[in-house]
């Protein structure tokens, strides 16, 4: 199965891995070392409206992603770009997401989000906001040094601002 799993990841040209404290710890989960690849991991806060798992609120999420090129050097090792990871836009609201991105612009991380991963998560955004997820973070100013997940349900309008702004895509139909 590993064997079978490296073989498509190397294949699909994947170059990094998520990690989510509290999701992939040996308690919860299995550590699998993939060759390579368990050495460039992409890790970073992850930011909802609520508090996470790990029961902290916004401001000290924050506060976290403030320091977390700290927490990194402090770890050492492999290279770790910085990530900063609020959930999506119908999880975290338009001001929270402009916080994260600004933020994440200071401590020079990427500013990583699930977006149109299907028609009723567009449906569920216009709904609340008036427009599309795409256009949400392209008014929150979270498009710098962006990579956004899924992007399955654009719009072409979607697709003009992604490109204009150069955001990276993370294709994966969901």
């Amino acid at each position: 199965i590993i064997a079978g799993v490296v073989i498509n990841i190397v294949a699909a040209g994947l170059t990094s891995f998520f990690y989510a404290p509290g999701k992939t710890l040996p308690q919860l989960m299995p550590v699998v070392s993939i060759p390579i690849l368990s050495d460039i991991p992409l890790i970073g806060p992850v930011f909802f409206d609520f508090a996470g798992r790990d029961g902290l609120e916004w401001d000290k999420r924050i506060e976290h992603l403030r320091n977390w090129p700290n927490v990194i050097k402090e770890i050492g090792g492999a290279f770790a770009p910085l990530v900063a990871q609020p959930h999506s836009t119908y999880t975290v609201s338009p001001e929270h997401l402009a916080e994260v991105a600004k933020v994440a612009k200071e401590i020079g991380a990427i500013f990583n989000t699930h977006i149109s991963e299907n028609q009723a998560e567009n449906e569920d955004v216009i709904k609340r906001h008036g427009k599309t997820p795409t256009k949400v973070l392209e008014d929150a100013k979270a498009l710098d040094n962006a990579v956004f997940a899924h992007a399955v349900k654009l719009t072409d309008d979607d697709r003009n601002i992604i490109k204009e702004n150069n955001v990276s895509l993370s294709h994966c139909p969901g």
